[in-house]
């Protein structure tokens, strides 16, 4: 495990600006719930990927995990759905 200890070394870092520090990676430790940091970097790496798949392939789009926050989910589902298609039309 990472020592909690010291500076917060950034380990990854995307070109728009997704990072996720030392101590989040701990979440990958097997029966610990995964950080949705490590979610949102994973996401931008598979977009990423993305970019070099053979042409006449489907393309897919990995969103991060802020598509929808914990208040979202108490508002009604057509508030939801709204939230939602806002935030993914800036991601497409």
């Amino acid at each position: 495990m990472f020592s909690a200890w010291g500076s917060v070394d950034i380990v990854f870092k995307t070109a728009k600006g997704v990072s996720v520090i030392r101590s989040p990676l701990e979440s990958l430790v097997l029966g610990i719930t995964v950080h949705i940091a490590v979610i949102s970097a994973w996401a931008e790496l598979l977009n990423y990927e993305e970019r070099f798949i053979q042409n006449g392939s489907i393309s897919r789009l990995f969103s991060s995990v802020n598509m929808l926050n914990e208040k979202d989910y108490k508002s009604t589902e057509e508030i939801r759905a709204t939230t939602f298609t806002e935030n993914m039309e800036s991601v497409l």
